[in-house]
């Protein structure tokens, strides 16, 4: 199965129950940033991850500058 910029189903996914007039996840820069979330017993678990949107996708595609995942 060939990459694609996009994943249809993720996408359509993402359309039902994340897009308004922007990403309610990343708004639409394509990368959610938890970075220094914690949970309830202090452990680290936050980090950035593209985002599942098109812009995310895209991101992740063309290999962003980014690093992901990080720490």
């Amino acid at each position: 199965m060939p990459i694609s910029k996009e994943n249809k189903a993720v996408t359509n996914y993402w359309l039902e129950h994340y897009a308004e007039s922007h990403c309610t996840l990343c708004g639409n820069s394509g990368i959610v940033d938890t970075t220094g979330v914690k949970t309830a017993a202090g452990v680290s678990v936050g980090r950035k991850n593209y985002c599942i949107c098109p812009n995310g996708q895209v991101r992740r595609f063309k290999g962003a500058p980014e690093n992901f995942p990080s720490a």
